[in-house]
């Protein structure tokens, strides 16, 4: 991404986004030529059942055919990849069944990218727009780490997870929940309400949040998403504070499970 001065650039499009899904498709062992193709069915399957059935199966369909051709191809031809490792784990030792195998794929592919950049089009935003901890980051590179993880309490990307279904009936927070009834939690929730006044962006507080999730289920790809936004920071806080929202009327992707920006154009301040 360049910026000339009084140009401007989507962080969201043209940095956000390419930085981690062409890193999972290094990791993966994918080509990452096809990404134009391949956002258009990840913008799908992230908007969940905002989309209709119909949309959302021949998107998911579409992914999965391109999946079991890649499966296929590093069959013929292994790599040093982890769709590789991942197919001598299930022909090798049969550890894993073929639709476990893809599926693991598909999970991999798009929680690898399209949270993390999320994670890093938020945090730019939440610095533009709070120019005190902008200014003090920019003078503190030691705050990176808590920026990030401030973001991931402000303006977390996990809206929310899979509906899952309640096998007896409790109470939590004063709501009952019925044995059968369908649950469906709130990451971003939780983690804003979390600390005193949790509509204050402050990187230098601690900012307890369930961005990555809790428990067995704490995500697996946590690390790689740390470190992904953190260099990506390292690399913006350079040239953010010469820079300014093109539009601060911001439009996030309509999405069930995902926290989105459309876009984030921003332009460089023209020398007074």
């Amino acid at each position: 991404m360049t910026l000339e001065r009084g140009g401007v650039v989507d962080v969201a499009s043209e940095y956000a986004y390419p930085l981690p899904f062409r890193v999972i498709c290094a990791l993966l062992g994918v080509s990452w030529h096809a990404e134009e193709r391949l956002g258009d069915w990840f913008t799908v399957l992230a908007a969940g059942s905002v989309n209709s059935v119909a949309v959302f199966a021949e998107a998911s369909g579409t992914m999965l055919s391109f999946l079991r051709e890649t499966i296929g191809a590093k069959r013929r031809e292994p790599g040093d990849d982890l769709i590789t490792a991942l197919i001598q784990a299930r022909d090798g030792d049969d550890r894993l069944t073929e639709d476990e195998l893809v599926s693991m794929m598909y999970v991999l592919f798009i929680a690898g990218h399209e949270t993390t950049a999320s994670l890093i089009t938020n945090s730019v935003l939440a610095l533009l727009r709070n120019p005190g901890q902008l200014a003090l980051v920019h003078d503190r590179r030691d705050l990176i780490d808590a920026t990030v993880e401030g973001t991931l309490r402000y303006d977390g990307v996990v809206q929310a997870t899979m509906p899952a279904v309640a096998t007896e009936t409790f109470t939590l927070g004063g709501q009952l929940v019925q044995q059968g009834d369908v649950v469906a939690v709130s990451p971003l929730t939780a983690s804003f309400a979390t600390g005193a006044e949790p509509d204050r962006f402050d990187v230098t507080r601690e900012a307890p949040h369930l961005g990555f999730g809790h428990g067995i289920h704490y995500c697996i790809g946590a690390p790689l998403a740390r470190l992904e936004a953190r260099i990506a920071l390292r690399h913006l806080i350079e040239w953010l504070p010469a820079v300014q929202l093109e539009d601060d009327n911001l439009e996030r992707l309509p999405s069930i499970m995902f926290n989105r920006l459309a876009a984030l154009r921003i332009h460089m301040r023209e020398r007074s």
